[in-house]
């Protein structure tokens, strides 16, 4: 198997160095034929990705945080290469999505043995994302929470931002137009879901999945502080979709207009300003997946 590892060091506050060597032998042990590259940032990496599905390589082991296995979607999607994601960032979701251990050491065997299939991406505009976007409230707690050092990692980093954001944030309003249903009005934050979590663990699409051919859309109306914390505790177990403050249903399509700069965050990278169309691309990104995902 032609087997490529490709870092990216600087990754979730350097904590990505940390794990990398240990990693390295790990494979190189288990699979001698390794090629290994290191990426000076995403966008290095994401070039360097790109280069490794035209070169033939068979698995693209991509060792970082979610900004790093975003731009990896991005750079392998409808290629034959698949990507497989090792966990060393502070949410993780796609790894999770993708039932891949969160224990690097793990994630690392795992990853040699697990098979390959296709997933979904949503893209929007020129970018694509696996999991979760959102513009609103959780789009201003995300950009809040990757300002912040190493000192919060999971679901807790994004509570801590969300609590701070909750101070200042203030209800948006959105248009949405879908294939299958429309909203006008006010929104605390609009989620469109291709996997169902984000945040390093919010069950935000609890009915999701990542090879349906679907998008999951959550509307948040307006709500108090104390009703946001309320929330945020039943979607942890993805338990908020019968509240009367939650709009959920599914589309292929969604197009979405709001106040002029408003930021769609997808998979804890910014995708882009309003307005935007969001669509489905079905099996547009192979990848090592659990047999049960």
């Amino acid at each position: 198997m032609k087997l490529l590892l490709l870092a990216n060091p600087a990754a979730s506050g350097r904590r990505a160095r940390r794990f990398l060597p240990a990693i390295r032998e790990l494979i190189t042990r288990k699979a001698p034929g390794l090629d290994y590259h290191e990426a000076k940032d995403s966008a290095d990496l994401q070039r360097q990705a790109e280069a490794a599905a035209r070169s033939g390589y068979e698995r693209v082991l991509v060792a970082g945080g979610d900004g790093t296995a975003h731009a990896a979607v991005n750079a392998l999607r409808g290629s034959d290469a698949a990507l497989g994601v090792l966990p060393l960032g502070y949410g993780n979701d796609l790894a999770r999505a993708l039932g891949i251990p969160l224990d690097p050491r793990a994630a690392t065997e795992f990853l040699l043995r697990a098979p390959v299939g296709s997933i979904d991406l949503a893209r929007a505009g020129e970018r694509a994302y696996a999991c979760v976007a959102g513009v609103g409230f959780d789009a201003a707690a995300n950009r809040r929470a990757n300002s912040w050092g190493g000192w919060l990692t999971g679901h807790r980093r994004y509570f801590a931002a969300a609590l701070a954001t909750l101070v200042t944030y203030r209800p948006v309003r959105i248009d949405l137009v879908s294939d299958s249903e429309e909203f006008r009005g006010e929104v605390m934050w609009v989620a469109v879901a291709n996997a169902p979590n984000y945040g390093g663990g919010l069950r935000i699409a609890p009915d999701a999945r990542l090879d349906d051919g679907v998008l999951d859309v959550c509307i948040i109306e307006p709500l108090s502080p104390p009703a946001v914390l309320r929330l945020y505790r039943r979607m942890l177990r993805g338990e908020h979709l019968k509240m009367s403050c939650v709009r959920y249903f599914r589309a292929s399509r969604v197009q979405l207009r709001a106040p002029a700069g408003a930021e769609l965050w997808g998979d804890g990278e910014l995708v882009g300003r309003l307005p935007l169309e969001v669509r489905i691309e079905p099996a547009a990104l192979r990848v090592v997946r659990s047999a049960a995902y």
